[in-house]
């Protein structure tokens, strides 16, 4: 009866990521169902959290692995940082949407987790992402996509807010003539 009842649970929990994925336009049902069995469970969710950004990369050992996950999402975003910072002379590490993001990424991952991140802002393609490590007592997984896929909502719609900001027009400093005079 417990097995059974465990074989359900994770089989709902598979079928509640198929769900997720599929809202997030990241899966088809038609492409991806098979077999809904709890069985499944892990090798679900690792192949959701491996396809929820363009770039996935996993590496590690028995004692530490890590994720590191981009996305255009993360790119455009950190692109248009810097734009802002540029215009704004302002140092990135001091921007108002750069501070915005790594305090967004650090209210969803921290917590009880047994990991760490680091939201990483470099230019080229990939290079601007998120490295998640975690220990082999990592059994949270499902808890992780859910967080991942609301971070990667976060850098959508801010994107949206940062071209928002761009689009305004900067104040130019006003420069007065010197008039020859000292000042008294």
């Amino acid at each position: 009866m417990v097995d059974t009842l465990y074989n359900l649970q994770m089989a709902l929990l598979v079928l509640q990521v198929y769900a997720m994925m599929n809202e997030e336009g990241s899966w088809s049902f038609n492409d991806s169902i098979g077999v809904l069995d709890g069985d499944f469970y892990y090798d679900t969710v690792f192949d959701a959290l491996t396809s929820c950004f363009a770039y996935t990369h996993m590496s590690g050992d028995e004692d530490e692995s890590y994720f590191y996950f981009s996305d255009p999402c993360f790119t455009n975003y950190f692109r248009l940082c810097r734009e802002h910072s540029r215009r704004r002379r302002l140092k990135l590490k001091k921007n108002p949407f750069v501070i915005r993001a790594k305090q967004f990424v650090d209210s969803q991952l921290s917590g009880p987790y047994t990991c760490s991140h680091k939201l990483r802002i470099k230019k080229g393609k990939w290079g601007s992402g998120l490295y998640f490590y975690y220990s082999c007592d990592f059994t949270e997984e499902f808890e992780l996509l859910e967080r991942l896929l609301v971070i990667k909502r976060f850098f959508l719609s801010e994107i949206t807010e940062l071209k928002a900001e761009l689009a305004k027009p900067t104040a130019l400093a006003v420069i007065t003539p010197f008039s020859g005079k000292a000042a008294a």
